[in-house]
């Protein structure tokens, strides 16, 4: 429900490739962010579905670029709300980091009972 409250809410917001060379901070910033967090969402599908290795590292790279995206932004932007948002996206990050392990680990294993002789 809350993913497509955040979806919903996210594509509301203007689009990078919508805005006009005359559009506000606010517009930018709002732009900047909803394009990170629809990419981010457009993740999620996968994740719960299937949760392959591909799709968890897709996910932490969305989440690594709208960190980034906020932390650049943060001057403009209420920091004590950026920092706690940094705060959970880096937990999440982290979690999907071992979900990766795992997965790399799970492929790895596979490799090599496959190279055993018969």
């Amino acid at each position: 429900m809350a993913v497509m409250q955040a979806t919903n809410e996210a594509a509301s917001l203007p689009s990078l490739s919508t805005l006009s060379p005359e559009a506000t901070t606010v517009e930018l910033t709002s732009a900047v962010i909803a394009d990170a967090l629809s990419q981010l969402l457009a993740c999620e599908p996968g994740l719960r579905s299937h949760c392959g290795e591909r799709e968890v590292h897709r996910a932490r790279v969305e989440i690594q670029r709208l960190r980034g995206r906020l932390r650049a932004l943060r001057p403009v932007l209420d920091k004590a709300w950026v920092d706690r948002l940094d705060g959970e996206l880096g937990w999440l990050a982290h979690e999907l980091g071992a979900l990766r392990e795992v997965d790399v680990h799970i492929r790895r294993l596979g490799d090599r009972v496959r190279a055993l002789p018969p």
